[in-house]
């Protein structure tokens, strides 16, 4: 698993999706991809997108996955050090 800083992990999601909204993520466990966009277009906490398949709100995606489960990402995600010495276990970039 990947771990970065905050900074690291920002970066590189506007290096490879151009900017921040439109950062894209897989869910660990079903293989969904939602973007931050789609996530806010929803009328939803963008901050969600990174942490939560977007199948918890879209029932037709058929997945209620989140990186707080047990099991977090499954290895599959990041780590992502945050200030205060907090770690936030993240979805990896699709």
């Amino acid at each position: 698993m990947i771990t970065q800083t905050i900074d690291e992990w920002l970066g590189e999601a506007v290096n490879r999706f151009g900017n921040i909204e439109m950062a894209k993520f897989t869910c660990p466990n079903c293989g969904n991809i939602a973007s931050i966009d789609d996530f806010a277009s929803r009328g939803l906490d963008e901050q969600l997108a990174y942490i939560e398949c977007l199948g918890r709100h879209d029932k037709s995606r058929g997945c209620d996955w989140t990186s707080a489960n047990v099991g977090g990402t499954k290895g599959k995600g990041r780590l992502v050090n945050l200030p205060e010495s907090r770690q936030l276990e993240v979805f990896d970039f699709a």
